[in-house]
């Protein structure tokens, strides 16, 4: 219950100061860490520290904001054309190619 509502309160100040999932995540991992070491129960398998670590994913997610923009089709024909120089040949070079082009037509 106390590592419950530690996270709890950890959470509340993320909410606040606009932090992501990873410092509830760290904070839990690192009292498991200390509770194995230390040779005691495993207190964040619990169901309250994992509804809140629950909650805390939902309300920390990054919502796309960090998402990074897709390759545009002029990147794409520009890497394929380089990896298919005469110089550039090799059996690696040729299945990245087939994998931006084969992947640029699906998406």
């Amino acid at each position: 219950m106390h590592v419950a509502m530690f996270l709890s309160n950890s959470l509340r100040f993320a909410l606040s100061r606009g932090l992501t999932y990873s410092t509830i995540k760290a904070a839990s991992a690192t009292i498991f860490t200390a509770h194995n070491m230390a040779g005691l129960d495993d207190v964040t398998s619990h169901s309250f520290v994992q509804a809140v670590r629950s909650r805390a994913q939902r309300s920390l997610s990054s919502r796309g904001q960090f998402r990074k923009a897709p390759l545009s089709l002029d990147l794409c024909t520009i890497t394929v054309s380089f990896l298919l120089q005469p110089s550039q040949s090799t059996l690696l070079n040729l299945q990245i190619a087939t994998f931006i082009m084969v992947a640029s037509l699906v998406f």
